[in-house]
């Protein structure tokens, strides 16, 4: 997660969006917070920078 971040591809990110990279999959079949023409599935998504939904977000691990 990239919070920081406020451009993706350079289009702008809203306040309540983040920036993602999606280093594993757990359902594949899950849609993502925000589709594109690409990636509608997180099965897709894998290494990949995405938007998503910051309340949707939760750290499950922090860089050292």
């Amino acid at each position: 997660m990239f919070p920081t971040s406020s451009t993706l591809h350079t289009v702008p990110l809203g306040d309540d969006f983040a920036r993602v990279v999606v280093k594993e999959v757990r359902q594949a079949n899950a849609e993502v917070s925000v589709p594109t023409s690409e990636v509608r599935l997180v099965g897709r998504a894998l290494g990949t920078f995405i938007a998503w939904s910051t309340h949707l977000l939760q750290a499950i691990s922090k860089r050292t």
